[in-house]
């Protein structure tokens, strides 16, 4: 539902991802209701396979959100008509470069790119399972027992070596996006 945007330098779209109900017993053995879908959920947590050091700081992160200071605005809205919208107000800009004297050592850098992108969608709900469908695609979500919405989708991440000849330096990697209600 969000949308990874590819660009020559970088590969980061962002397709949306969502979790739905489940009614599971919590630590006190009390039951707890789970959240309505309807309404507005944000992004909590953009995560990567493989956690990178995209900030220079020496510490790397597999959280997107955490590691570039991005995607930290982006929110995703269930109608009670059953229609919604997936709003992205920035991404990643990723570059990858060789580190001098080596061939196979990479350092990258991320910058945020403002985005006013809305995508409608229509949304069908099954128990905990939320079936999301849009323009680009449907999507399967699960509502978990800590009320978050996930998604996981897989083989969409991947980062390109512009100086390298376009080679793939991270690929085909799964992004899971988890959500929580505003």
């Amino acid at each position: 539902m969000k949308k990874l945007k590819t660009y020559s330098l970088v590969v980061i779209t962002t397709l949306s991802l969502f979790t739905s109900c489940s009614k599971d017993d919590d630590a006190s053995g009390n039951d707890t209701e789970p959240v309505a879908i309807e309404g507005t959920w944000k992004l909590k947590s953009l995560n990567t396979t493989t956690p990178l050091d995209l900030n220079s700081d020496g510490v790397t992160e597999a959280d997107l959100v955490k590691e570039t200071g991005c995607y930290t605005n982006e929110t995703v809205v269930f109608n009670v008509d059953k229609t919604g919208m997936i709003k992205s107000t920035s991404y990643a800009d990723i570059v990858a470069s060789i580190e001098i004297g080596t061939t196979d050592s990479y350092t990258y850098s991320a910058e945020c790119v403002n985005e006013v992108d809305n995508t409608s969608f229509t949304w069908a709900k099954n128990g905990n399972i939320i079936t999301v469908v849009e323009e680009e695609g449907t999507y399967t979500l699960t509502l978990n027992s800590n009320n978050e919405l996930i998604l996981t989708i897989e083989d969409t991440f991947s980062v390109e070596d512009p100086d390298n000849n376009g080679d793939t330096v991270v690929s085909d990697e799964d992004i899971t996006m988890i959500y929580t209600k505003q």
